[in-house]
């Protein structure tokens, strides 16, 4: 929901109203939140609630209820799948060092061209 009083779009509001639904009940009033974001956080946020089919509000909502409840998956948890294909990658650690260093310096190597 974007707040129409020519603030800042990467400024989130949230709170009671008619085109807001939340998906987990409240036990009580709902409270406004306004939240200055930077254009970067905004983004990022834009970005992850898109690919969960939701809106800035309802993803931050939904992030700060998963971290309240515990229910935030874990470092491990979220890692799982990319040490699964490295695994089946067949790639060695010192291969994946190797790599790392050579796109670390093909960056490098840009930047300073």
């Amino acid at each position: 929901m974007s707040i129409g009083t020519g603030l800042s779009e990467d400024l989130v509001a949230f709170g009671p109203s008619q085109d807001f639904a939340m998906t987990s009940p409240t036990s009580g009033p709902v409270r406004f939140a306004l939240v200055p974001l930077p254009s970067d956080v905004a983004r990022t946020i834009d970005t992850l609630a898109k690919q969960r089919g939701q809106d800035r509000v309802q993803f931050i909502v939904d992030s700060l209820q998963e971290q309240l409840n515990g229910s935030a998956p874990s470092f491990e948890e979220m890692m799982a799948p990319i040490a699964e294909d490295f695994r089946e990658s067949g790639m060695t650690e010192e291969d994946l060092d190797a790599l790392v260093d050579q796109e670390r310096q093909a960056i490098w190597d840009d930047k300073r061209s």
